[in-house]
């Protein structure tokens, strides 16, 4: 967990979630590709604005995100499983 000025952070990247759900490549041009060894039930994609920015439903265990009408930047892909807990990851649009 990252700790910051004794808080816990806005992406909780714990231990598990690295080994369990995959986002590549990163940084991304135009698809991201995205792996779980658990079913994901939907991707949001945030800027660092805190802005939604896309939004879909996956019911699998993988999606590809068309990410190349998204402005070369930072942002935050928040992934919802199946159990309801959340994963962040931070991409890199180039």
């Amino acid at each position: 967990n990252q700790i910051l000025d004794g808080e816990s952070s806005a992406i909780d990247n714990n231990v598990a979630d690295k080994t369990t759900v995959k986002a590549y490549p990163n940084p991304v041009k135009d698809i991201l590709k995205v792996n779980s060894e658990e079913v994901i039930q939907s991707i949001v994609v945030y800027n660092m604005m805190g802005q939604k920015v896309y939004e879909t439903a996956v019911h699998n265990m993988q999606a590809e995100i068309n990410v190349s009408v998204l402005d070369a930047g930072y942002y935050v892909l928040k992934m919802t499983k199946g159990d309801g807990s959340t994963v962040a990851r931070k991409i890199t649009k180039m």
